[in-house]
């Protein structure tokens, strides 16, 4: 009974942030390239943007096809 409990999470003392200079940044993906931030930190900075339009996919039209029937019969043996 004395098991040593299994660790969940990150590992102690990493972080999941990372800091980057902006010239390496654009260097690496280009100046028109899309960046995933924390909406937290684009508040922070007074950064806002509109949401992005939400696409709607039209539902599948599905037309419903008579079942085949099976014909069978049933014999009872007594």
């Amino acid at each position: 009974m004395n098991e040593i409990p299994k660790k969940r999470g990150r590992p102690r003392g990493s972080t999941s942030f990372a800091r980057v200079n902006i010239t390496d940044l654009t260097n690496a993906v280009g100046r028109n390239a899309t960046i995933v931030v924390s909406k937290k930190w684009m508040e922070e900075i007074g950064l806002t943007v509109d949401p992005a339009p939400v696409k709607s996919i039209p539902a599948a039209v599905v037309t419903e096809e008579p079942e085949e029937k099976i014909e069978f019969s049933v014999n009872t043996f007594d």
